[in-house]
């Protein structure tokens, strides 16, 4: 494939985001002149997780600019003597996250750590990303805070956390245990690996 080539791929997929978040503008202009008083109402009740994933990942950045992720990654790495030992680590670390911040924390900041951690050993970062991704939103059943949406469509019941614990923890762990079961299995091949991790950090 040729540089032009390349280059003209690369800006092509460069404004697709562009695009997208032009549609997704007009889309709300068009909702808010249709029905007001809806709008006005859906944004009242919406904008605070909206807020918080957006903060979130300025966080992010700026974490991973400082070098954080990397860190955690190759610490994770040294502390993991095979790959089942760090993926099964990895499932209880983003199983806690989740549950006791929520899955948008869990996501934007595993995620990063996880595949640092991956490639520091040389592994495959399949088996980590998909556990991160599917464990965050199984552990999101567990209390009204792990995932925004809990609080979105829950909210005017106004469940204590122990009670909401109480009715949704079995499922939450049920859903844990299965997704991080499957998604080994899938990946018990790339999981077997005894590398050791990189120095370089």
């Amino acid at each position: 494939m040729s540089r032009t080539t390349t280059t003209v791929r690369f800006e092509a997929g460069g404004r697709l985001p562009t695009v997208l978040a032009a549609v997704g503008c007009a889309a709300a202009l068009a909702a808010a002149l249709a029905a007001p008083d809806l709008a006005r109402a859906a944004a009242a009740q919406d904008w605070p997780p909206f807020v918080l994933v957006a903060g979130l990942l300025l966080v992010g950045l700026v974490a991973d600019e400082d070098g954080l992720f990397a860190a955690g990654g190759h610490s994770l790495a040294r502390l993991s003597p095979n790959g089942l030992t760090l993926y099964a680590g990895t499932a209880v670390l983003v199983v806690a996250v989740t549950t006791l911040l929520n899955l948008d924390t869990s996501v934007t900041f595993l995620t990063p750590v996880l595949v640092y951690a991956a490639r520091s050993r040389g592994e495959g970062e399949a088996p980590l990303l998909y556990g991160c991704i599917l464990l965050s939103n199984a552990g999101s059943l567990m209390l009204p805070g792990s995932n925004l949406t809990n609080l979105i469509v829950l909210g005017h019941l106004h469940l204590s956390g122990r009670g909401f614990f109480d009715a949704m923890a079995p499922a939450g762990l049920a859903a844990a245990a299965v997704t991080a079961t499957l998604v080994g299995l899938i990946h018990r091949r790339s999981l077997r690996a005894t590398r050791a991790p990189s120095t370089d950090a």
